[in-house]
């Protein structure tokens, strides 16, 4: 049987710009139609998405993501702290999530979660931070609130002004480790990277960001085939590519300005980029990654 390659196509689900100081889609409208357009393109196609909603965000397009997950998509929860609630209005008095002590981003987080899930109607099961925040503490937080899986780290990301350094981090879908973000360890709560082009150091972040919104086609290829050659040679249970974007996208093909031909691209690539390692493509929420996982460790 042939080794699955798992991918997952997954959205930053953010505020409209004036309620997102860390940028955001212009309109609510806007925001419902890049979801459904990037759910179309790849739903279409056989690839389910993981979207990471900011809680506010979920309050307002409560029904919208109730019907995308109908579809078959996974409704995870992200967040910012200088986009969460009223704290827009004062974003400097508010850090990035890795930038607080446990005993601030426990409570902080618990919050954002409870009102996610009065929003949605359940509890969320994957997580990711706005800008890949993170400190040591953040990993087993998420366990101890019942996350059980997420799409945490950027490997490559060094940046200490979001208080996320991901430099040399485990490029392979892992078990979180309670004392250092960046190795693997025996957390129940399973760890997706963002897939990096480690290769390159002169983006902003520090890593090749291969996001849909600024990469073109060649740069992702050539991410994701440094991103899986990484997986292959750390021996690494399951292969997985983890691609990103955000709802202030236009993934509509008719209108002027999108990213659909970028996204499509891509798409028509995955079939060769596996077949280099021997892989075979299949679409796969960051949930069912863990899933995946899981599976493989027994």
């Amino acid at each position: 049987m042939t080794e699955k390659l798992f991918i997952s196509f997954t959205m930053d689900a953010e505020r409209i710009a004036g309620k997102c100081p860390t940028g955001g889609p212009p309109s609510w409208e806007f925001a419902e139609k890049s979801v459904r357009d990037y759910c179309g393109l790849l739903g279409s196609r056989g690839y389910p998405v993981t979207f990471f909603i900011l809680p506010d965000t979920a309050e307002q397009q409560s029904s919208l993501f109730r019907d995308v997950a109908r579809d078959g998509h996974e409704c995870a929860m992200h967040f910012h702290a200088q986009s969460w609630r009223d704290n827009y209005l004062s974003p400097d008095d508010w850090q990035y999530l890795g930038g607080y002590p446990p005993d601030v981003q426990e409570p902080i987080l618990r919050d954002a979660r409870d009102q996610w899930a009065d929003a949605m109607g359940h509890m969320p099961a994957a997580f990711r931070p706005g800008n890949c925040s993170a400190n040591d503490a953040t990993y087993g937080i998420l366990e101890s609130l019942g996350f059980t899986c997420g799409s945490v780290s950027i490997p490559g990301r060094c940046k200490a002004s979001f208080y996320a350094i991901w430099t040399d981090a485990d490029r392979t879908v892992h078990r979180a480790n309670h004392a250092f973000r960046m190795v693997a360890g025996d957390l129940d709560f399973v760890e997706v990277p963002i897939t990096t082009d480690c290769r390159v150091t002169d983006h902003w972040s520090g890593t090749g960001d291969v996001r849909f919104e600024t990469a073109e086609v060649p740069a992702i290829v050539a991410g994701a085939t440094d991103h899986l050659q990484a997986q292959v040679d750390a021996r690494s249970r399951i292969k997985h590519l983890c691609l990103f974007t955000h709802n202030s996208v236009c993934y509509d093909p008719k209108e002027a300005e999108n990213r659909a031909n970028v996204l499509l691209g891509v798409m028509e690539q995955l079939p060769d980029i596996a077949a280099q390692f021997g892989l075979e493509p299949e679409g796969c929420t960051v949930s069912g990654m863990r899933t995946a996982f899981l599976s493989a460790e027994k």
